[in-house]
Parts: structure tokens; C-alpha cells; sequence
């Protein structure tokens, strides 16, 4: 009886050794998860498509204040979908406040890659799915995910951004 004893204090400390060195090796950057930095400068970038976290967020008038007038809206029972033709991007607003953003890369040039988040106002970060078509963060302050969408040449052909919910 006491030899099991032992046996379940050992591997209750290697239990708890091994959770600590899992701790130890977490690699996510939780701060740039749950927080904001204050005053942080994003990328500027020639040949912008869409500045993101100037509109994220807003009211839709505040948002035509910076897209322009929408070509047309339409309404569906949870949300609006807006689309502005001269800045190539489509804003749907959830309880009044732009949420996802649909930007249209056509003829742009841009490849698919990390530094093409530059183009949308954001910090450049490491995707955290790659395939051939389609690069996918989830790690970014304020967003849920963020898409790029190639065609068969690496060129990115739209991207699609979910803010995270305020």
C-alpha cells in the first residue's frame, strides 16, 4: 500500500512538472490577444485598399464619412450589409457598428503573404494557417480572424476581417 503511495506522489510531480514546462514553452502572445496598445502606430503603406481600424467599428455614417456614399445597403435580420464601390469593400455592421469587412484586391498587385496586411491598416503578424490560397490570422488584437485569398499566381485576390466583438 504505501509503494502505491509513492507511486501516485511521483507521478503527480511529474504530472505537475510537465504542465509547468508546457507553461514554460506557450508561445502565443496573449497580450497582443486581449489588449490594445494605446497610441500604436500602424503601417503606412502606398496603395492602401482599406484602413481597417480607422473603421472598425463605427456608426455607418461615420463609416461614409471615410468610404463615401454606399452603392447600396441591404438589410438582413441581425445585420447590414453596405457596399461602397470606390473603396472596393463591402461593410457589414452588426448592431450599428461596422464588424466585417470585405476588401476587393483586384489588379493590385499584392501577393499573398504576411506584409500584405499593410495594404488593410494592420500590423504585420505570422498567419496562423497557410495554404495555397488563403493565409488566416486569428492572433491580432481587436480581430477575430483576418483572411487574404489568392488566385493561382500567390496574388490576393480579397480579404475578409472579422472584428472582435466590443
Amino acid at each position: 500500500m504505501k509503494a502505491a503511495w509513492i507511486l501516485l506522489g511521483v507521478v503527480a510531480a511529474a504530472g505537475a512538472g510537465y504542465g509547468v514546462w508546457q507553461m514554460q514553452q506557450d508561445d502565443f502572445d496573449y497580450e497582443a490577444a486581449f489588449e490594445k496598445p494605446e497610441g500604436a502606430e500602424l503601417p503606412q503603406a502606398p496603395g492602401v485598399i482599406l484602413r481597417v481600424p480607422e473603421l472598425a467599428g463605427r456608426s455607418p455614417d461615420e463609416v461614409t464619412q471615410k468610404l463615401g456614399r454606399p452603392q447600396d445597403c441591404e438589410d438582413s435580420l441581425y445585420s447590414r450589409r453596405c457596399r461602397y464601390p470606390d473603396a472596393r469593400a463591402s461593410v457589414l455592421f452588426i448592431d450599428g457598428k461596422a464588424s466585417w469587412f470585405t476588401a476587393d484586391f483586384a489588379d493590385s498587385g499584392y501577393p499573398l503573404q504576411a506584409e500584405t496586411l499593410a495594404a488593410l491598416g494592420l500590423p504585420e503578424g505570422k498567419p496562423q494557417q497557410v495554404g495555397k490560397r488563403e493565409l488566416v490570422w486569428t492572433g491580432i488584437a481587436g480581430y477575430q480572424e483576418i483572411h487574404l485569398y489568392g488566385d493561382s499566381q500567390g496574388i490576393v485576390t480579397h480579404a475578409l476581417i472579422k472584428t472582435a466583438a466590443r
